[in-house]
């Protein structure tokens, strides 16, 4: 053992973990290298194993991800986080992506050498991924696009090589439909609070304002968001006004109740024959 810490593999480990804590500002972080897929969980990381046989380029690949890691330790809270994160499965997909973006740019704006091993192991994600086999736009995940041209607005850096091709198929939507929203990302790079209600701004623009709610609404199926004075106005009405003409009916056609439970499917059926076009109208097709 003592010989595995005075290896060359051994040093780095132990230096990497020391500038880990630094990064996150936390000397609780714990670091375990291994054969398993890398990993955080709170203060927890786990890494690919270091060998003295590593090229340059893995090991940048290694410091990428443990900057990566303790960037996010530092950067980000989970409740701010949870208190703005959206309900739809593609709009949170993106929310995700982009404020990992953001996390990495803080780094990268203030380190150099920490741009480059980010760069790096982005590089490697994407050639893992084999993104480039992409040729359609529809089959090319929209978050990791959106998340790399965020990385781009607030570093200045092109995405990686491998991700180039994937990020040009989606780049003309994207910056077609959230170009105002894009242009001001750099403002709150250090709030996330802030920075979480731009994401929310990106996602209304790339049509995804049905999949999520905002904070403090309810949400009606996939119409999107209501604000509590809205929805409580519409349904206090109709508990006022319901029994006001079922009374009125009575008044005219004593005893007819099932006269009356028959009329009060009407408004229902009439409803439910409105929502059906509104929705499909309200689904959104990249293309």
């Amino acid at each position: 053992m003592a010989a595995d810490r005075d290896s060359p593999a051994g040093e780095f480990k132990r230096v990497l973990t020391i500038a880990m804590k630094t990064i996150a500002q936390d000397p609780e972080v714990t670091v375990a290298f291994g054969s398993e897929q890398p990993s955080l969980a709170g203060n927890r990381a786990k890494l690919p194993n270091v060998a003295d046989t590593m090229k340059a380029s893995d090991i940048a690949i290694v410091r990428g991800l443990s900057d990566s890691f303790a960037l996010r330790i530092a950067n980000h809270s989970e409740k701010v986080h949870a208190h703005y994160r959206p309900q739809g499965k593609n709009a949170r997909a993106v929310f995700e992506s982009v404020e990992q973006a953001r996390i990495e740019a803080v780094g990268a704006n203030a380190m150099p050498g920490m741009a480059a091993n980010l760069t790096a192991m982005l590089d490697d994600r994407y050639r893992r991924k084999d993104v480039a086999r992409y040729t359609d736009r529809k089959e090319a995940p929209l978050e990791d696009a959106v998340a790399l041209i965020v990385r781009e607005k607030l570093t200045g850096a092109p995405p990686p090589d491998a991700a180039m091709p994937m990020v040009e198929l989606w780049r003309d939507w994207i910056e077609d439909k959230a170009s105002a929203q894009l242009a001001h990302l750099t403002d709150n790079i250090h709030d996330q609070a802030a920075f979480s209600r731009m994401s929310r701004d990106i996602i209304a623009a790339l049509l995804f304002l049905q999949e999520y709610q905002p904070p403090g609404g309810f949400s009606l199926g996939s119409l999107g968001p209501v604000s509590e004075g809205l929805f409580i106005w519409i349904f206090g009405l109709g508990a006022i006004v319901g029994p006001l003409l079922a009374s009125l009916f009575l008044w005219f056609f004593p005893e007819q109740y099932r006269t009356l439970f028959a009329l009060t499917l009407i408004p229902g059926l009439i409803a439910v024959a409105m929502l059906v076009p509104a929705r499909a109208a309200m689904r959104t097709d990249p293309s």
